[in-house]
């Protein structure tokens, strides 16, 4: 399978966060919002568009919508907001600057790759040196998560093999229908 263009996240000061997993649905779909999305030509992004959500002032939000075109037919305004029509190499348009409030409750996993992985590639969630299951309800973050020392003490093992401590990293920071889901990261 081809890799598919992340979406990202920006909370606690960094804009570099991967969105590693969500549940118990996803964070946004533009067909719930009248948003044509197109995903015929490019295969790094079968679902048709990626997003950017950030956490402001405790609240979920939706910052930038990247979506890939639907030949022939104009993209409409969202929240307030004209897309960009972008063309490099595929024509897709950006919502930029939306500030758009989702009403998402559920949990959402985040991590900060080793430098070394950043910047194309997979890597197993074992190899991330920060980790954060982040809560919501209603949109507004009621609880954070810590996993990264536990991420840490996992890597130290010198008695584990790579699987071991990619399974157990899972067993222990991912609920069982999230840990289907990531198996496709």
């Amino acid at each position: 399978m081809t890799m598919q263009i992340p979406d990202d996240f920006c909370w606690n000061g960094k804009d570099d966060w991967e969105l590693l997993g969500i549940q118990p649905r996803l964070l946004f779909d533009p067909a719930a919002y009248g948003i044509p999305v197109g995903s015929d030509r490019l295969t790094a992004c079968y679902r048709g568009y990626y997003c950017r959500f950030k956490v402001e002032q405790e609240q979920l939000k939706l910052d930038r919508l990247t979506v890939f075109a639907v030949e022939g037919i104009e993209q409409p305004p969202f929240n307030g907001i004209r897309p960009q029509h972008v063309k490099k190499p595929f024509l897709f348009y950006q919502y930029l600057d939306l500030e758009f409030s989702l009403p998402y409750s559920g949990t959402v996993w985040l991590g900060q790759a080793p430098e070394a992985a950043r910047g194309g590639g997979m890597h197993e969630i074992v190899d991330y040196r920060e980790m954060h299951a982040l809560v919501f309800e209603r949109g507004m973050l009621i609880r954070t998560e810590d996993y990264s020392e536990l991420l840490a003490d996992i890597r130290a093992q010198t008695d584990m093999s790579s699987i071991e401590k990619v399974i157990m990293a899972c067993e222990l920071t991912l609920p069982r229908e999230e840990r289907l889901q990531y198996e496709f990261r």
